[in-house]
């Protein structure tokens, strides 16, 4: 007879988690990593204005062509990596649940 493989604690915990974002949608998911991606352009713009006032600097940067090309691109960029992040835990999670149910 064949052992099954044993679950580790992070792989237990691993399960739990992802079940519940599974459970709340990829789009969910994705959103998350969009909001991600705008919040850091926007401390990354500030700190590039660290100089200015905050009043001056702040209307400077969020009407400045090199803010809105640098937001797209790190939301772009963020978008990205949490759905390729989604495709591999899914198939980690799969891949553990069938560990788990073996």
């Amino acid at each position: 007879m064949q052992n099954s493989p044993k679950l580790t604690i992070n792989d237990r915990k691993f399960l739990k988690s992802w079940s519940q974002t599974r459970k709340k949608g990829r789009n969910i998911f994705l959103v998350k990593g969009s909001i991600l991606g705008m919040v850091t352009a926007t401390l990354s713009e500030l700190f590039v204005y660290y100089e200015l006032t905050f009043a001056e600097g702040l209307t400077e940067i969020l009407i400045s062509y090199r803010f809105l090309f640098k937001i797209t691109i790190y939301t772009l960029a963020a978008t990205l990596y949490f759905s390729y992040m989604w495709k591999s835990n899914c198939k980690r999670y799969n891949a553990r649940k069938e560990e788990k149910d073996f």
